[in-house]
């Protein structure tokens, strides 16, 4: 099992109506070839995410709201790192043996990148579109 973290494409527009901007797609099609297809596929409810999950896989994506960086107005930085750790932790039990896909922001997984892969050194800062693989001794730390 592994769990590979990726973040949506390229983006378009203002913050509150971006989506995927149509000239970076070949870039996140690129990441195809680095993704299984018959994993577990989650998202959180970003359009972007949900839009990068469309051109990754025709497979079914959960889409997981506790996965998103960015809470509630009064939810503090490390309120939400840890829904978001939680979130992970909840899919990868549920999911046990198999690869998960998640696919999100860059700035939700580089906030969570420390927790889930300790072993990590130096942390890799992710792109947009990126997928950071972390292999299952890794993943599975709890």
């Amino acid at each position: 099992m592994a769990l590979f973290l990726v973040t949506h494409g390229r983006l378009v527009g203002s913050a509150a109506g971006a989506e995927l901007d149509p000239a970076g797609f070949d870039e996140v099609w690129a990441l195809r070839d680095r993704l299984p297809q018959g994993a577990a596929w989650f998202c959180t409810p970003h359009p972007a995410a949900v839009a990068t999950c469309q051109l990754l896989t025709e497979g079914e994506v959960g889409i997981a709201a506790h996965l998103h960086g960015h809470g509630p107005a009064r939810e503090d930085a490390e309120t939400a790192r840890q829904r978001v750790l939680r979130g992970v932790r909840g899919v990868l039990d549920s999911h046990p043996g198999e690869d998960v896909v998640l696919v999100g922001e860059p700035g939700t997984w580089q906030a969570v990148l420390r927790d889930l892969a300790p072993g990590l050194d130096p942390v890799p800062v992710l792109g947009t579109p990126d997928v950071l693989t972390l292999p299952e001794p890794l993943a599975s730390e709890r």
